[in-house]
């Protein structure tokens, strides 16, 4: 391609210079010098080699109209000569021209530098600029990014790694009306760093530079795209220190100290950012006195809530403790605040769990009964670092397989919303829940503390408090945290004496420290509060009919769920049919559906309840057979009735020898019955030992009354003897 050609190529930029204002096309032919280095590229990536000179062009037929708009960048080796410090009589145009002009119209007289040699923006001159240097070779991007990460570290960027991914701390802006007043004190909240965050700091702490081939020099670069891309893919092998999450508050480590200096804590991977607050020392030595002194605080505190029972204000004051330290235990349960009528202080309680940990009521989150939407939220939460969520208003029965994974979990994993990638978060966020005689189901009923409240009135939002908690909790909040830790501290230094509390499974970090320092600081049990949850969980209530009707109808039998239901059938007015009906009703009313209570006793098989459980017995026909055992030990060898006892005589002979395996009550009271459904026959050398313990029953009627016990079996058998009659069948 011809000169001219490659001149004409070259697309205006702009018409005027930034400083003088005066027009390019306004100048003479002889006030314009025009030079073209080989190592520019014009808009459209085409380089030009040589330098072009106006006055000495022949033909005069360029296009001098955009040669006058088209600036290409002055020689290189010339610019190494007359460069010159800022300020002097070189002043570089601020508004980043692409194009380097030498224009003698204009006052600054010197180069409009292009963004790479633009020393006030990008840097002074190499000799001047001390950031460090880092040059670029395509084929070693893998050093050059780790070189990229050891120069973020040594310049103090605030970047962590978490779970998979890089975030940073960002203070944010006033979140309410109250917090606008105080601009610039809003809380530290983590942010996901992204590719062009990154490329933004390494393309300012960092000089970049690439060698030229032309010129065989190194010359100004920006940051490649692909450093930035690597680095972030770079999960595993970061060298970012590790950030659990922030706290706002001061906290005990592990080992039982107090982190109350402000910053990042490497021991424990927390970020303390007190803010404006000034906390108060924890003393080191705290004694029990001073721990019952640190309750009677929140006594005072909490005087305005009615709570039914002593655990209850146990359970509140335990969320307060661990909102404080949930960040350094493995696992916590979740605290649920109900009452029987709205305007009881549910909320306002779980706010208080919140101000106390964060200086902000806890973050409120609609819970819902969709599954999906659920995760979606729970990981939001997660990501978000939040130290209090408070799932609010729960109106339906709480059963979350969700919220049961993440209370015993130390991280969550889950597919990011609007991504097809994962996350792995931390789970040391507190929850509570409110609601209106809140319930729970399932597994959730083993992870959940409930607080009670009974306000005992009809309106409970009228009534009239001493101290108003939402401003008195803020003020007070130093002390507060200083007796919460006292507690924590004083049970850790005397240390950790056992107080004879039942293991709590999953939690036994957290009962080990929360639970048993309330207990030896003389208050109740907060785990008290778990017999009356797990009692009206729904599913135990199932369990708890089904099992006790089946062992009362049947014994330790071997069934198949049809031959279960036709004898629920058969009396639908019995406790049988009304348990199995709670689990598997039919599409009509007066029927089981058969595939539904297969598939309910199989999930519930060998869990068991009061004692009882389902066992599979194999199968029959290709149908699997089941029955209910007892692992009571009131029905243990000890208690059940010998052979003697149960031998039976009627009519002056002997009918047969029973071998009781059945959870059975006996007593010498001819009313009393005892069940049974194995009887074996004794050896006798015409007919070999039988065993007829397969048997089918509708019905159970008392056959046989000894002297002092009656035994019921069933009615209708499959068997191939009847020892009553001494006939085959």
């Amino acid at each position: 391609m011809t000169r001219k050609k490659k001149a004409a190529l070259l697309s205006p930029v702009r018409t005027a210079c930034p400083l003088s204002g005066k027009r390019y096309f306004d100048l003479s032919e002889d006030e314009l010098r025009f030079r073209v280095k080989d190592d520019v590229f014009i808009d459209d990536g085409f380089p030009i080699d040589d330098e072009i000179d106006l006055d000495n062009q022949p033909g005069k037929d360029l296009d001098l109209a955009r040669l006058r708009l088209g600036i290409a960048m002055q020689a290189k080796r010339d610019a190494e000569k007359e460069r010159t410090i800022p300020g002097e009589h070189m002043e570089p145009c601020a508004a980043r021209a692409k194009f380097s002009l030498v224009c003698k119209e204009c006052p600054h007289q010197g180069r409009i530098s292009t963004p790479r040699d633009l020393a006030p923006l990008k840097g002074l001159p190499r000799e001047l600029d001390s950031r460090p240097v880092i040059r670029y070779l395509p084929e070693n991007v893998s050093a050059i990014v780790g070189l990229a990460e050891e120069e973020l570290l040594k310049a103090g960027e605030l970047i962590y790694q978490r779970g998979t991914s890089l975030v940073r701390p960002v203070r944010s802006g006033a979140s309410s009306v109250r917090g606008l007043e105080r601009r610039g004190e809003g809380p530290l909240i983590l942010q996901e760093v992204t590719r062009n965050y990154l490329f933004d700091r390494l393309d300012s702490i960092i000089r970049w530079e690439r060698f030229d081939k032309r010129s065989h020099t190194w010359v100004s670069m920006t940051c490649p795209d692909k450093v930035p891309d690597y680095l972030l893919a770079r999960y595993g092998k970061w060298k970012f220190p590790v950030l659990i999450s922030i706290i706002e508050a001061p906290t005990l480590r592990r080992d039982g100290s107090i982190l109350e200096s402000p910053g990042y804590d490497a021991a424990t991977g927390l970020y303390f950012d007190p803010g404006p607050t000034k906390f108060p020392a924890v003393s080191q030595e705290p004694t029990r006195e001073d721990a019952r002194a640190a309750v009677q605080v929140f006594r005072d505190l909490l005087k305005g809530f009615l709570f039914e029972q002593e655990h209850d204000f146990s359970v509140a004051l335990a969320a307060i403790l661990t909102g404080l330290s949930r960040r350094c235990l493995r696992t916590a349960p979740m605290f649920a605040f109900r009452a029987p009528v709205m305007g009881s202080g549910k909320s306002l309680l779980a706010d208080i769990v919140g101000m106390i940990a964060t200086g902000r009521p806890a973050t409120v989150i609609a819970p819902t009964e969709d599954s999906h939407e659920e995760r979606k939220r729970v990981l939001a939460a997660l990501l978000a670092g939040d130290a209090v969520v408070n799932l609010d208003n729960v109106a339906h029965v709480f059963e979350s397989n969700t919220l049961s994974a993440v209370l015993t979990a130390e991280t969550y994993s889950d597919r990011i919303l609007g991504k097809s990638s994962m996350a792995t978060v931390p789970t040391c966020l507190t929850w509570v829940s409110t609601g209106n005689n809140l319930q729970f189901a399932g597994d959730l009923t083993t992870r959940v503390l409930p607080c009670n409240l009974d306000p005992k009135c009809e309106r409970p939002e009228n009534r009239f408090f001493d101290v108003n908690l939402h401003e008195a909790v803020p003020t007070m909040r130093p002390q507060l945290v200083q007796s919460a830790l006292t507690i924590l501290r004083a049970y850790t230094t005397a240390g950790r004496p056992d107080q004879n509390i039942e293991p709590y499974g999953r939690f036994e970090e957290w009962s080990n420290l929360v639970r048993a320092a309330l207990v030896w600081a003389g208050c109740a049990d907060p785990c008290l509060s778990r017999v009356a949850l797990e009692e009206a969980d729904p599913v135990r209530a199932q369990l708890r009919g089904v099992l006790t009707s089946w062992s009362r109808t049947f014994g330790k039998m071997t069934i198949t769920v049809q031959e279960l239901i036709q004898n629920a059938l058969t009396e639908p007015q019995g406790n049988l049919y009304d348990a199995l009906a709670t689990v598997a009703p039919g599409k009509q009313a007066g029927e089981l559906d058969a595939t539904r209570l297969g598939r309910w006793i199989g999930r519930h098989a060998k869990r068991v309840q009061d004692g009882f459980r389902i066992e599979k017995m194999g199968e029959r026909q290709h149908k699997t057979l089941f029955r209910v055992v007892s692992l009571n030990p009131a029905y243990g060898p000890e208690s059940q009735p010998t052979k003697e006892k149960a031998r039976s005589v009627g009519e002056g002979r002997e009918v047969c020898e029973v071998n009781l395996v059945t959870p059975c009550e006996v007593s010498k009271n001819a009313n009393m019955t005892l069940s049974m459904d194995q009887t074996k026959i004794p050896h006798e050398p015409h007919d070999p030992h039988r065993d007829i313990s397969e048997t089918l029953a509708t019905k159970s009627i008392a056959l046989v009354e000894a002297d002092d016990i009656e035994i019921r079996i069933p009615s209708k058998m499959h068997c191939a003897f009847d020892p009553f009659t001494d006939t085959r069948l």
